[in-house]
Order: C-alpha cells, then structure tokens, then sequence
C-alpha cells in the first residue's frame, strides 16, 4: 500500500511538470505571434549596428534600410598603351524601402577618378559611377579602383576595381640607334629592323621618310610566326639601305614612320660609316667607340674637369697644307677641342692629336647614353670630311 502511494505521488508531479512546460510553451509562443520576421531583424540590427568607415553615410538605427545592389564590381579592359585614358561605368540601384545614400572613397592611385552622378538614390531608381583611369607607366597586372560606402548595413561598403595590362604602344628591335655599319665605296648597305606592338591587333603604315633622302626604305607586315616568335600581336619589318655615295665619315639620319594606329611618329636614328681620308684611333687608357664614334669620359667632381686625347691618321697625298679645324660646335658649349701636329709616319699620312677638355668649374652635367654631348668638327681636308664624337660625361 506504502509503495502505490508512493508511485501516485510521483505521477502527479510529473504530470504538474509537463503541465507547467505546457503553459509557458504557450506563452511563448503567444508572446512571438505579433512580431514580424522585420521586426524581429531591426531588433537584432539595433543591437548590433553595423561597423561603418567614418567617411561614409550615417546608417539609421531603427530602418527602413535601402538595398544597395551593384551587379558588376571588376572590369577587365584588356590591353591599353602608356599614358592611355579610359573610362567605364558601373551601376549601382537601389532594391530597398528607403532612400540610398553613397559616398565615394579614395581611390587605390591617383591615376583613377570617381564620379557619382547621383549620391540620393530613391527607392527603385539607380546610381552611375563612371571610373577614369590613365596607365602612366608598363604594368602588367595593372589593379586599381576603391570603395564606394552607403547607408546599406547589409552593404556598407561596395569595393569596384578595373585591371587590364598596360604596355608601350610601340616597341623597336634593335633597341637604340640602328648601326648600319661600314658603307665601302662600291655598295651600298642595308639593315633589318623591327616595329612591333604588344597593344594592337595590326600596325598599318601611313608613310615613312629619311631626313636626309639619302636612305632608301622599305616596310613588310610580319607573318603570323613571326608576330608569335617575338611575343608580340603585330609588327612590321623596315628594311633600311645606305647608298655608297655618301660622304666619308660618320653618317647620321633620322627616320620618320607614321603608323595610323599610333598617337605620334617613330622615329629611328640611323647610324652608318664610311672610310675616309681621317682615322680616329684611341690613345692608351681613353674609351673611344669606332662604330658609335663615341667617347667616355666618365664621372668627375666639377671642380676637377676630365680631359682625353683620340689620334687622328691623316691622308694629306691631295693636301698642300696640314689639316685644320675651321669651325667646331660642341655641346655643352664649355667643351674644349684642340688639334696638334704629332708628325709623319711615312709619306703622305700625318698624325695629330685631337684634345676634348672639360675644364674645371663647370655646372653640374650629366650626358649619358640616352642625351650624349656632341661635338662636330668640320676641317680644311679636301674630302669635306668632318669629325664627329659623341660624348659620355656626368660631372658632379
């Protein structure tokens, strides 16, 4: 008997427990049925708003929130030459309740630009957001762009980038002046050379001139090997011949070639030589370039100066008096040239000293591959031959 009373007890106060579980289950639920999913989602927002950059729009507490959609955030524009400028346009609309408000960011480089053309957007209608942008140098996986903040706690921050590779619109092979070499007296020299584009699907020549007249030009597409041979996606051959008429001595030319594609001319610097009646030869220790006719003096303190000596072999068989300068131009004009008789070595050939001085004092110089001084000698020989020397020199 003290067992099933014991067992009845324990019953009935299960039976409380469940009971209880029961009614504060309906409770709860009673409680809920009146909150709406929005509600319930604005009472989370307020209790945990949302991180936002202290340059971009106030976010209301309590909504209604816009939507802030933005389909396309990246740009691919391909391929674009040096100093190019493009643009392109992305959208933003706005699919919520309320007005959407945006704030453009700093963009990644100054090469790039935002534009808003509106920063209200009402519900439904959209924004446009134009990005310029200029590749001021090569670069290869070129990546710039920047944030645009709103109002949106579900978007506060859109990121848009625009890439591509930025590359030179021409390129030249060889690089440099073009060296045609020796020209003899009894044919005439020609060189190969290449134009050619990493930007252009075709370079289409327009025209293409010697300064001088003397160069006979020539110009030739590159074959679809030839254009994949040198990593290129078109290009042109110029075939370059120098007469054998030309003077004897150092012969210079500048090329003008005009292709539709291109924002300005290239233009190449032909370089040639023909044996003459003068020879320049070095003097020990002095660096002195026969094909280029160049010559290195190297750094020196302005207070210091730097001076070189070249010897100079002369035939003066059809000369009745030893060679002279007649007239000599040099730049920097501070440059100094004298020549001095050294003597015969035999019969009509006669040596000389040609001196190229810097004196001491002079202003701060740098004359290096790509800007070298120059000087040019014109003599009394009776081959009109002048001495030509391109000058090397950074004094500090």
């Amino acid at each position: 008997m003290k067992n099933l009373t014991t067992i009845a007890a324990f019953i009935g106060l299960a039976g409380i427990l469940v009971a209880g579980l029961y009614l504060s289950g309906s409770d709860l639920k009673s409680s809920d049925a009146g909150t709406t999913p929005d509600i319930l989602d604005q009472q989370k927002r307020v209790a945990t708003p949302p991180k936002q950059p202290s340059e971009g729009p106030e976010i209301s507490p309590t909504g209604p929130w816009p939507k802030a959609v933005a389909e396309e955030i990246e740009y691919n524009f391909g391929r674009a030459h040096v100093n190019q400028e493009m643009e392109h346009t992305f959208t933003i609309r706005n699919d919520g309740p309320a007005e959407l408000v945006l704030v453009t960011g700093t963009p990644t480089c100054q090469c790039t630009k935002f534009t808003l053309d509106k920063t209200n957007v009402p519900p439904g209608e959209v924004a446009t957001l134009l990005i310029e942008w200029k590749g001021k140098a090569v670069d290869t996986s070129f990546a710039h762009g920047g944030p645009v903040f709103t109002n949106d706690p579900d978007n506060v921050t859109i990121r848009f980038r625009v890439e591509g590779v930025v590359d030179q619109e021409i390129e030249m092979r060889p690089e440099g002046d073009w060296n045609l070499g020796e020209v003899s007296s009894d044919s005439a020299v020609t060189m190969h050379g290449f134009l050619y584009s990493n930007v252009f699907d075709s370079l289409t020549l327009k025209s293409m001139k010697s300064e001088s007249g003397k160069v006979t030009l020539d110009a030739t597409p590159l074959s679809s090997a030839d254009v994949i041979e040198m990593d290129a996606r078109s290009g042109m051959e110029i075939i370059a011949t120098v007469p054998p008429d030309i003077a004897p001595g150092p012969f210079i030319d500048t090329v003008t070639v005009e292709i539709e594609e291109l924002t300005k001319p290239v233009t190449i610097s032909l370089r040639a030589h023909k044996p003459g009646d003068i020879r320049i030869l070095p003097t020990y220790g002095v660096m002195w370039n026969a094909e280029t006719h160049g010559l290195t003096l190297g750094r020196f303190h302005t207070s210091d100066g730097r001076s070189a000596k070249l010897m100079l072999l002369v035939d003066e068989s059809k000369m009745d008096q030893p060679l002279e300068l007649t007239e000599v131009t040099a730049d920097p004009s501070f440059i100094e040239v004298t020549l001095t008789p050294e003597g015969s070595t035999g019969g009509k050939m006669k040596r000389y000293s040609l001196s190229v001085v810097v004196p001491p004092g002079i202003p701060r110089t740098d004359r290096e591959e790509n800007n070298p001084g120059r000087i040019v000698c014109k003599t009394n020989h009776p081959s009109g031959e002048q001495l030509l020397l391109n000058l090397k020199l950074k004094a500090f």
